[in-house]
């Protein structure tokens, strides 16, 4: 019978030696199979420069070989040890402020610094030298949730202004644009007179109200260095390690701070995440299960859920779903429960004295599900829909206008997901950044376009010709507002897109609770915002009531060649869940009518006349005729 990679982060450096065995035997026991070691302890294997304490490592190694247990080793550089920040201060990051982050945290450290790239692909190499051919070991994990610094919230900005970033800030907007005068008119310079004469007038961004421009280019020159930095470890390890072992990374903070996880996972050759539904939410879940499709579409190939959270809201349907979305294996963090230091309120499977919690029994339980045994292919095929996301549209939210500051692209792009989870639609990701052909979307039907707000012209004529082929396009929240600099189009906010969709936009509001009715009789309201439009080719399906708004078109369909537009300008999760069944069935992708919102249903991947039942309820649902117990899972 084949067994499903189940894991765990144990930490035998911070568990008495006595405890070793038993715990490897527990886990053993409860569907366990393999570990994850050193992701953050680097001053256990080097607790002073050049000086390494292997051996308890070797020890934990050759008994994790000698249990069956497969090993996933760490590069430990996301938590430096004190002796290197002590002796080369310059590796702190440098806050807005001018000031060092202070030191006590993890990712405290300059992902820029030459001398931390140094010193990291120093440790990467002694340590792939050594456990590189490893019989327990079967991969590598690059860093640790890559995403800059931690403030004292967990929220912050990506930040870094050190003298060494600012130098390789302006070479990288030089190679970028080889004149200030272009830099100048990209990022719309002339007024406040901020245009500059020379490189050396520019910094890094430090206070709130800068340009947009200035701060977009300085999020994706900061995602190109966290991606650089992932490279040279990757490529250390490479040079070292058994071509049996792979190489992975685990991803955090996806979406919501403008870093390009897919660019970064050319250069890895496993994906993995970290979901964590802390409080078992359905928001949560539904957060969760967008991550999976991402993860699963940056190389069309199974993913790894590599951390989860030890506890109930991580209940056999959500481990489930995980699967369902492309999943090959699922670890969790962690082992024992920590007595100290800064994650010792964190749950965990055994407790201070070795006891384990109850939530061992869901796992084991899942462990033993014939539904899960069946490996996935190397290779996935893509889905009949994709949802098209953009972050530079998240680094113009980061620092725009304080009303963007809560990522309203991302709320559309949450309800609109959410609406295709609850009936079903299988979907995958596409980049608009990168997108600049039509053939990239010609596997999918249906395109999803949440609030994407930034657009260039070789995305526009990709998605032209898509739909003109006979795509079927389903438009929410603001769409084409803004060009790759954050500035607003002109003659009309929306010019860029106006022949594609049908209308145009003069302006937009934050508006809640604004009434919107269909010419079918549904009324609806938004949520997020609303657009003001005047239709060129399109035709009004709906409009908005009441109010300064009352008349104004709502929704707005457009034929273009065999294909269809449909704008929906409001945002609300009831209007999604309606116009996603239309679309749906205008692309003749079959779909769940689900009653439900706390069940999601999904195709297998591989074996389409079978569908996945997920009830995240705590009681029975029934749907499609299949009854699904709570928390739990039927695969039918």
């Amino acid at each position: 019978m084949t067994t499903f990679p189940i894991g765990i982060t144990h930490y035998p450096e911070h568990t008495d030696r006595a405890n070793w065995e038993p715990d490897l035997d527990c886990m053993a026991a409860n569907g366990f199979n393999f570990v994850r070691e050193l992701d953050i302890c680097w001053s256990k294997v080097e607790p002073r420069e050049g000086f390494y304490t292997f051996e308890w490592l070797d020890d934990y190694l050759d008994l994790c070989h000698r249990k069956g247990f497969s090993v996933v080793m760490c590069t430990p550089t996301a938590s430096p040890p004190p002796w290197l920040v002590t002796r080369y201060p310059d590796v702190q990051t440098v806050q807005a402020n001018g000031q060092p982050f202070p030191y006590g945290a993890r990712r405290q450290v300059s992902v820029i610094s030459a001398t931390y790239r140094r010193l990291a692909t120093g440790i990467a190499e002694v340590l792939a030298k050594r456990y590189g051919d490893h019989p327990a070991v079967i991969g590598w994990q690059v860093d640790n949730e890559l995403h800059g610094m931690e403030d004292f919230h967990m929220s912050g900005f990506c930040e870094e202004h050190s003298p060494e970033a600012i130098i390789r800030f302006r070479q990288w907007l030089a190679a970028r644009y080889g004149t200030v005068d272009a830099l100048n008119a990209a990022w719309g310079n002339g007024y406040w007179s901020r245009e500059y004469s020379e490189w050396d007038e520019i910094t890094t961004p430090q206070q709130p109200r800068c340009i947009n421009g200035w701060f977009m280019d300085f999020y994706r020159f900061y995602s190109d260095m966290n991606g650089e930095f992932l490279r040279l470890q990757a490529q250390t390890l490479r040079r070292q390690i058994a071509s049996r072992q792979w190489i992975t990374h685990n991803f955090t903070s996806i979406l919501n701070k403008g870093l390009d996880i897919t660019a970064y996972c050319r250069d890895v050759d496993l994906v993995s995440w970290d979901p964590y539904p802390y409080s078992g939410g359905i928001g949560e879940y539904v957060s969760c299960a967008m991550k999976h499709d991402l993860m699963r579409t940056a190389k069309r190939k199974p993913f790894w859920a590599i951390e989860t959270y030890p506890g109930e809201a991580v209940s056999q349907a959500c481990l489930a779903e995980m699967v369902a979305h492309g999943a090959a294996a699922i670890a969790y963090w962690p082992w024992r429960k920590f007595h100290y230091a800064q994650e010792k309120w964190h749950a965990a499977f055994i407790d201070y004295a070795g006891q384990p919690y109850p939530y061992l029994e869901t796992v084991a339980a899942f462990a033993k599900r014939p539904e899960i045994l069946e490996p996935l292919p190397a290779t996935l095929p893509p889905r009949p829909a994709a949802y098209l996301y953009s972050n530079d549209t998240i680094r113009c939210e980061l620092r725009d206008h304080p009303h963007d500051r809560k990522n309203p692209s991302l709320k559309s792009l949450e309800l609109l997901y959410r609406a295709k989870w609850q009936y079903g639609v299988p979907t995958d990701f596409v980049d608009a950044d990168a997108l600049v052909s039509a053939e990239t979307l010609a596997p999918h039907r249906l395109l999803f376009v949440p609030g994407v707000r930034v657009v260039t012209e070789p995305l526009v004529a990709a998605l032209t010709a898509w739909v003109e082929a006979g795509g079927i396009l389903l438009v929410t929240g603001k769409f084409g507002s803004l060009d790759p600099w954050g500035k607003h189009h002109t003659p009309h906010v929306n010019s860029p897109v106006t022949a594609l969709v049908g209308y145009t936009v003069r302006d937009d509001e934050w508006v809640h609770n604004q009434r919107l009715h269909l010419a079918t009789g549904e009324e609806f309201t938004s949520e997020v915002w609303v657009e003001h439009a005047t239709p060129t080719t399109g035709r009004v399906l709906g409009t908005f009531t009441g109010g300064e708004w009352d008349a104004r078109p709502a929704v707005i369909e457009n034929r273009v060649g065999q294909g269809c537009v449909i704008s929906l300008l409001g945002t609300s999760l009831d209007l999604n869940r309606h116009y996603v069944r239309l679309a749906a069935d205008a692309a003749g992708i079959p779909y769940v009518d689900n009653p439900h919102d706390d069940v999601a249903t999904l195709p297998h991947l591989t074996q389409p006349e079978k569908r996945w039942y997920l009830n995240h309820a705590r009681e029975p649902r029934t749907v499609g005729g299949v009854t699904i117990p709570p928390r739990d899972f039927i695969l039918a």
